[in-house]
């Protein structure tokens, strides 16, 4: 878990894809 802070707006988008 290195890349956590990249991770976090990709995390965000898959948040907003699973609530579409």
């Amino acid at each position: 878990m290195r890349d956590v802070r990249d991770f976090g707006p990709i995390f965000s988008c898959l948040l907003l894809v699973a609530f579409f």
